[in-house]
């Protein structure tokens, strides 16, 4: 069996500030701000900018304090839809490192997204300095999604090692969340 994955992040994110000193004699300043990044593209392998495994769930519903704890070794208990533990083309999954991960909090959803640590000596706590608690959050408008997204291209990635650096836990503050969640990465040989 040949495995093959390739991804493209195209992000941009632009914007003029204008500053009107004088209304009546039209006078005003601007800046520009923010980046653009040309296409990252990664194809298949274990090296830098390089992926072999994908798994994405939708549609995931957490009620005000719920919590969602993934275990990013094997994805025990994560069900997208093709069997506990496997990515959506039926495939059991084991990743050592993770290249990306993306949670998007839906327009309209009332709470706040927290994602981080899960507290425990098996916390995934590589994207967080070795931290067990921390975390990080975003809220959601009634007109625009909240986005929290990690993202590091280099062979080591955010290590994932089975037993000790591996829960990571999604929690709905203050109110109901519903959010997607994408997780690409390495499984090495």
């Amino acid at each position: 069996m040949t495995r093959q994955a390739s991804a493209a992040i195209q992000l941009q994110a632009l914007g003029t500030l204008l500053n009107i000193l004088s209304a009546d004699e039209g006078d005003e300043s601007s800046t520009q701000f923010g980046e653009a990044l040309s296409a990252i593209q990664l194809t298949t392998g274990v090296e830098d900018d390089q992926i072999n495994r994908a798994i994405s769930k939708r549609n995931i519903i957490l009620s005000a304090g719920g919590t969602l704890i993934v275990d990013l070794y094997d994805f025990v208990g994560f069900d997208v839809g093709a069997g506990d533990g496997r990515d959506g083309v039926g495939q059991t999954l084991a990743l050592n490192e993770l290249v990306w991960i993306i949670a998007v909090l839906k327009a309209g959803s009332a709470g706040t997204l927290k994602m981080g640590a899960e507290g425990s000596a098996a916390a995934f706590n590589s994207p967080f300095d070795g931290r067990d608690d921390a975390a990080i959050i975003t809220r959601a408008t009634a007109n625009n999604p909240g986005i929290l997204f990690l993202f590091c291209p280099s062979t080591e990635g955010y290590t994932i090692t089975d037993a000790t650096n591996h829960l990571l836990k999604f929690e709905a503050a203050s109110g109901s969340c519903t959010f997607n969640l994408h997780f690409v990465g390495r499984t090495n040989p």
